[in-house]
């Protein structure tokens, strides 16, 4: 999510920067179009240049609408937890008191500048930054959680066939969807074999 907002919030900008080149005259980010005035010099630039300025002015409104502020205001410690000014953060005392706690470790601002994000989180799930690492895990995964949630429609979808509609599929999906690999060995130990009649 974090990357994604960079991103937006970057081409946000790149658009404010085009719309000034194009009301200057300079069209160097459209290439097409600037190859295709030189081809046909009956248009002019000034001709078309009112269009182009409306409809960078109406993509800009849709940005605007659709992504109406940079929410990693809102999330700047977790991108940058040693450098960020704990009175712009807006959280409970316990987990401010955590941020503090980290804000001044060394080794983990070593750590930091080594690995990514959710991994540097990830490591801090257990310990004494839990509840810290625990709520910027939740905000970095929003969207492998939806991935999950699909992940699991589908493999239900795969199972529950017109032919196999009545199947209870609580315990192979959990099968299924795990992560953790079975001990097949423990699980053949503790079967009985069938015995001879």
């Amino acid at each position: 999510m974090i990357d994604h907002t960079k991103k937006i919030e970057s081409f946000k900008k790149k658009l404010r920067i085009i719309k000034a080149r194009v009301s200057s005259g300079n069209i160097d980010n459209f290439t097409n179009v600037s190859e295709f005035l030189e081809e046909d010099s009956s248009i002019k630039f000034e001709d078309i240049s009112e269009l182009v300025n409306e409809h960078l002015t109406n993509l800009e409104q849709l940005f605007k609408q659709y992504f109406p502020e940079d929410i990693r205001v809102n999330y700047e410690w977790i991108e940058q937890p040693f450098a960020i000014d704990i009175m712009t953060v807006n959280m409970s005392t316990d987990i401010e008191n955590q941020l503090i706690e980290l804000s001044c470790d060394n080794k983990l601002k070593q750590m930091f500048c080594e690995t990514s994000l959710e991994i540097f989180w990830a490591h801090l799930c257990t310990g004494n930054y839990a509840e810290l690492a625990t709520k910027a895990i939740s905000i970095l995964l929003i969207f492998p959680s939806t991935y999950l949630c699909e992940k699991a429609f589908s493999t239900m979808a795969n199972f529950k066939t017109s032919k196999r509609n009545r199947l209870e599929t609580e315990d192979d999906l959990r099968i299924a969807l795990s992560q953790i690999e079975p001990r097949w060995n423990l699980l053949c130990e503790n079967t009985q074999g069938q015995s001879s009649h």
